[in-house]
């Protein structure tokens, strides 16, 4: 009754916006939306925190989502009206314990912020500590386990006939929001991304992590330290323009993905804070990402590859990448590519930025059947993000110049691993390992030593019919050695006096000319006399 009354609900907004209309007039093939930007973010918001968190997912997949409506749903905020401090409070005491609130000396009754997921309180620890509440809104999960499955059952088949989504697959699509979302609801995923971000970067000077509590954490509520400066939000809209900061901000992101291998995937300017002593401070680590040392070094040089305009090293760089969904036409593949380096050379100058050339390349690239990790995707985004706001602030720079320098020193430090004895060793043992040349028998030893066992278990496999083979032949040597013996004494019998062995030495010459006939039959039925 209840994904009854929320559908009907859902069906009333959509109805209010005239989607009915939007949808035939683009059945007729129109390119252009009827309703305008800021309606569309309207429908949005009134349709509740599923929808606000599905449009903000897809404003992070160009590659997935009309350009258009991505344009569009970037503006999309998920500032909600809020509920009472009170309802908040009984909710915590009823998941966690009655007397949680007694571990604070105080909180403010009225939130920082209010967003469609939680709101952020600020407060003070027993021992004088300024702290952020950040508390899920009551029943939102029950919310949004309805809104979901109305999504799969009706809107998913909805997206594809209105021209929102590319023909790719939509299951994919939902599965990967449903899981990104669930993650954000549950806050222990988040205090896990803080724990990481803050041992990996506490020693840097100018980046700046909050400190998460976890004995005051849980699923449904997060305590961190409280950073106090300004929001870059302040910044951008007082129109203050301070091109250092975009510099250190560019330079943060840059040592963040390509030294410590982990990056803020939703660096918007209201989750950058500037402190008083020039530190950037970090907050809101529901959406970041982790990369492996091979992502690393790829990132690195299509970066290194972009500075130089190198076409081909981008290119076999794509091919490296991604998986191949059957042939590709090669010359317009390159023709395109070329286009987009091309515009390399104007990045610092005006508005061309290397986050939306890189977004560009992934699009095209799966235009033409590559797909590449969807964890660029959100790199790219990520990147977007930082240079437009470094932008914004009056900061004119390549910012591929910066990113050269990092991807330079993020290759040499991995290229200076591979000369350490042990890192030699097991190189070695690598190549050895994948190598066709090396016997399978050596390989073996190899791998018996690397283990400490120096026994050599010797099997073999697949030799039974040659075993078989040579039986039957050793049989038959040895059964026409006895027949040919038998033939010589027979005739030395019967050339010996006396009747009886006479009669012996024919009886017995006779049968073993049979069983040389019968031998040499079963010689010429096998094949195998020639």
């Amino acid at each position: 009754m209840q994904e009854t009354q929320r559908l009907k609900e859902i069906i009333r907004i959509l109805g209010k916006y005239g989607l009915r209309i939007l949808e035939n007039k683009i059945k007729k093939e129109s390119k252009t939306f009827l309703l305008d930007e800021q309606q569309i973010l309207q429908l949005f918001s009134e349709l509740g925190p599923t929808f606000i968190k599905f449009g903000q997912f897809l404003s992070t997949r160009p590659d997935l989502v009309d350009e258009k409506l991505v344009a569009v749903l970037r503006n999309l905020q998920d500032n909600v009206p809020s509920v009472p401090f009170t309802d908040c409070k009984k909710f915590i005491e009823e998941t966690l314990h009655e007397n949680y609130f007694n571990q604070f000396r105080e909180i403010e009754p009225i939130p920082l912020a209010s967003a469609s997921i939680a709101q952020v309180y600020r407060g003070t620890l027993l021992n004088g500590q300024k702290v952020v509440l950040k508390i899920k809104r009551p029943i939102l999960e029950k919310i949004i386990a309805t809104d979901l499955e109305i999504i799969k059952k009706y809107f998913l088949p909805q997206f594809k006939v209105l021209g929102f989504i590319s023909p790719l697959d939509l299951e994919k699509i939902y599965n990967l929001f449903e899981l990104k979302l669930k993650e954000e609801l549950d806050f222990l995923h988040e205090l896990q991304n803080i724990r990481i971000f803050y041992n990996a970067l506490k020693a840097e000077e100018d980046i700046l992590i909050p400190k998460a509590f976890k004995d005051l954490s849980g699923r449904n509520i997060l305590v961190m330290e409280y950073i106090e400066g300004n929001q870059l939000t302040n910044f951008l809209k007082n129109r203050v323009y301070y091109p250092a900061l975009g510099e250190k901000l560019v330079k943060s992101f840059c040592r963040m993905l390509l030294i410590e291998n982990l990056f803020h995937a939703d660096p918007h300017p209201g989750n950058i804070i500037l402190t008083k002593d020039k530190k950037i401070g970090f907050v809101d680590f529901g959406a970041v990402g982790f990369i492996d040392n091979k992502t690393r070094d790829i990132l690195s040089e299509l970066f290194l590859y972009l500075s130089e305009k190198n076409f081909n090293g981008i290119i076999n760089l794509i091919y490296r990448l991604g998986q191949h969904r059957g042939e590709i036409d090669d010359f317009t593949f390159y023709q395109e590519i070329y286009k987009i380096i091309e515009l390399v050379s104007e990045i610092g100058k005006g508005e061309v930025l290397a986050g939306r050339i890189i977004l560009d390349i992934i699009k095209i690239s799966i235009k033409y059947g590559i797909n590449v990790p969807a964890n660029l995707v959100y790199i790219g985004k990520a990147a977007l993000n930082i240079e437009s706001t470094a932008f914004s602030l009056g900061t004119r720079f390549n910012f591929l110049d910066l990113a050269k320098e990092y991807s330079e020193q993020a290759l040499s430090k991995n290229y200076f691993k591979y000369l350490e004895p042990q890192a030699i060793y097991l190189n070695l043992y690598k190549k050895l390992e994948v190598s066709e040349k090396i016997p399978l028998l050596l390989l073996s030893i190899l791998k018996k030593f690397d283990e400490g066992n120096s026994q050599v278990v010797f099997k073999h496999a697949g030799l039974e019919s040659i075993i078989k083979a040579l039986d039957r032949t050793s049989m038959r040597i040895t059964f026409g050695l006895i027949i040919a013996s038998l033939l010589i004494a027979s005739g030395l019998i019967v050339a010996a006096d006396g009747q009886l062995l006479q009669t012996l030495g024919t009886t017995t010459y006779l049968l073993s000319i049979g069983a040389a006939l019968s031998l040499m039959y079963l010689i010429l039925k096998s094949g195998k006399w020639h």
